[in-house]
């Protein structure tokens, strides 16, 4: 993710935080709706194979680093919680996830 300075963030910090009181609680296609409008003006403003790789490699980065950050640890409290899903370790060894399936 590219941390920016923090005085390069504050023009955007209030209409961000706008931007997420007007969108919680609303369905996904909100968010999405937002986010595409965004694009579809980057993209028209400059129609160009490198402002499309720079939308479609922005996206991407930012979806990595959401899992990264977010969902992989979710994952890992869930796998704590609840117990593993799967049977083998990583070095393939049977650990019997499964035994109380049998």
């Amino acid at each position: 993710m590219p941390y920016i300075k923090k005085e390069e963030r504050k023009p955007y910090k209030k209409p961000v935080n706008d931007l997420f009181e007007r969108l919680e609680g609303k369905p996904a296609g909100h968010m999405n709706y937002v986010i595409s409008r965004l694009l579809w003006k980057m993209w028209y403003r400059e129609r160009s194979y490198t402002m499309g790789c720079k939308i479609a490699g922005t996206l991407i980065l930012v979806l990595f680093e959401f899992v990264r950050r977010n969902l992989n640890k979710y994952e890992g409290e869930k796998i704590i919680e609840n117990g593993d899903l799967y049977d083998l370790d990583i070095h393939g060894n049977d650990i019997g996830c499964f035994d109380d399936e049998k």
